[in-house]
């Protein structure tokens, strides 16, 4: 008779959760006290007599719960009886190798009690098994939360999964006239079809990955949880189901390149002791621990829904949630230390707010001095010593800024990096005259535009400008931007003023990130590079 789904996911719910209980009794055993004085003839019986149990247990699971026939049971049964004589080599094997190295794991410090001995040996376990060597001194600061938020966010995204997947193998089946080999077609050009949107898709967009990890990756979880909506719908219309799911296809190729991409970048933000390939091993171990425990949910969770749609719907609803929170949640827990527009800018801003003005010597505009902000209200040297240390003004540091730090960088900043080109060339001869005329012997310039209903500073690199005179055109364009907003409508800041003011407040700036430990060498200010020579 055939096995219905659910009698299916019941047999390999219960047999994976006593299997695990099983293995973990056995772990026990092994790591307390006295196991390892016991002769490996004792530990060799131990072994294979719960694997035994485990057999049996394996095959009265199948026979209760999908019907399995005598014959069959047999061979669970010696596949059982297989498996155990290799986990008896192994262990001896290993025995042998841990006795000759002096370094058996079981063995207790003299004097300790075993509990609290076995739970420290259990942490070094854990941490070595998902923490990178070093830690804590070696990951910047966030990262526990970091790996927290990761994992719900990975066992959710397994768990919508194998509900997606179901309901996937329900559509592909549920035809009048389907065959097998219509269903495999079917399939295996839903594959196709979506690797190929996915290589369109990430022809387009890749380049913008590096500028803001944290929107991409949020966007990936969500084109993730989009995809597995599809997937599940397609349950409702059968006959579509090629082009949606190529479609879902393709949206989950798109959410795994943008997320392993964001991710790469995150690793690179917690390694503190040059260990990126540590971190990023030891990431792939933390979500294969929670896309295991997820899986085991789906699982689950697949069993109870059955073929349901409604159950099913308000299930994947629950669990889209749950993945774009954490999501969210783990990646304000990073500490980028790159500077994008929209992190140059609000420490632009909390740089002349906080007082750095002041290090410009503003007030030779009129004006000028009060509108750059309450913090300004010292006047420098206008001809300050060369030879003195740049002030320092207190800026956030990338951990305090993270929580804060807006997810989509147009959304959240006035300042843009890069003209385009259709823009240059709309300008008119007198106004290409004029700007090139004003910053001429400079690497950049400011063109005032506007851009989605709202006036925007945008930022003109020139072609031999580097990370430096990219930082001194962002704050141009933050001092230029602040005066502006603070002063009368009617009058005008010349940019040769504002660019005066910025160069003189340059060298406090600078000082200022590098104190608060972001980076200034390594800008991430352009998705396309786009430059100009004048």
């Amino acid at each position: 008779a055939p096995v219905t789904c659910n009698r299916f996911y019941s047999y390999v719910w219960w047999t994976v959760w006593y299997d695990f209980f099983a293995i973990i009794l056995v772990a026990y055993l092994l790591a307390t006290s006295r196991i390892h004085t016991l002769r490996y003839g004792a530990i060799g019986f131990l072994i294979p007599v719960t694997y035994l149990l485990m057999s049996t247990s394996d095959v009265a699971q199948a026979l209760w719960h999908i019907g399995v026939s005598p014959s069959r049971a047999k061979v669970l049964l010696a596949g059982g009886i297989i498996s155990s004589i290799f986990q008896v080599v192994l262990i001896v094997l290993l025995g042998a190798e841990l006795q000759k190295r002096g370094t058996h794991f079981a063995a207790l410090a003299p004097g300790a009690a075993p509990g609290l001995a076995l739970w420290s040996r259990l942490v070094r376990q854990v941490h070595a098994t998902f923490m990178p060597a070093g830690y804590p001194v070696t990951v910047a600061p966030g990262y526990p939360a970091y790996v927290a938020w990761q994992g719900l966010h990975h066992a959710a995204g397994s768990a919508n999964g194998v509900l997606a997947s179901t309901f996937l193998l329900y559509a592909l089946g549920l035809g009048a006239e389907a065959i097998p080999t219509a269903g495999a077609i079917n399939w295996v050009l839903k594959d196709g079809l979506g690797q190929a949107g996915t290589l369109l898709f990430g022809r387009a967009i890749a380049h913008n990955f590096d500028v803001n990890a944290r929107w991409w990756y949020v966007a990936s979880s969500a084109k993730l949880n989009l995809a597995m909506g599809l997937e599940i719908g397609t349950a409702l219309a059968p006959a579509a189901f090629l082009p949606a799911a190529a479609l879902a296809n393709a949206l989950k190729g798109l959410a795994w390149m943008a997320g392993g991409s964001a991710r790469a970048v995150f690793n690179g933000a917690f390694a503190a002791n040059v260990n990126i390939a540590d971190l990023t091993a030891k990431a792939t171990s933390q979500t294969i621990a929670a896309s295991l425990a997820g899986t085991a949910a789906g699982v689950a969770l697949a069993a109870g829904v059955g073929q349901s749609l409604a159950p099913a719907a308000a299930a994947y609803a629950a669990l889209a949630a749950l993945h774009m929170l954490s999501g969210v949640r783990s990646v304000r827990s990073v500490p980028l230390a790159t500077l994008n527009p929209s992190r140059v800018h609000a420490l632009g801003r909390a740089f002349l707010d906080g007082g750095g003005a002041a290090a410009a010597g503003a007030d030779e505009v009129d004006g000028g001095l009060a509108a750059l902000g309450d913090g300004a209200v010292v006047p420098a040297d206008p001809r300050p010593d060369a030879r003195a240390a740049p002030r320092v003004v207190p800026l956030p540091s990338p951990a305090r800024l993270a929580p804060c730090d807006p997810l989509r960088e147009r959304a959240a900043t006035a300042v843009r990096v890069g003209v385009p080109r259709k823009a240059l060339l709309a300008l008119s001869p007198a106004a290409s005259r004029a700007l090139v005329g004003e910053y001429a012997g400079g690497l950049h310039a400011l063109v005032e535009g506007w851009s989605e209903g709202r006036r925007v500073q945008r930022l003109l690199l020139h072609e031999e400008a580097n990370a430096a005179d990219a930082l001194l055109g962002c704050l141009h364009a933050c001092v230029a931007r602040s005066m502006a907003e603070r002063m009368e409508t009617n009058q005008h800041l010349p940019g040769a003023t504002t660019l005066r003011i910025a160069r003189r407040a340059f060298p406090s700036f600078r000082a200022s990130l590098v104190a608060a430990g972001w980076d200034v060498e390594r800008l991430k200010l352009e998705s396309i590079r786009q430059r100009a020579v004048w």
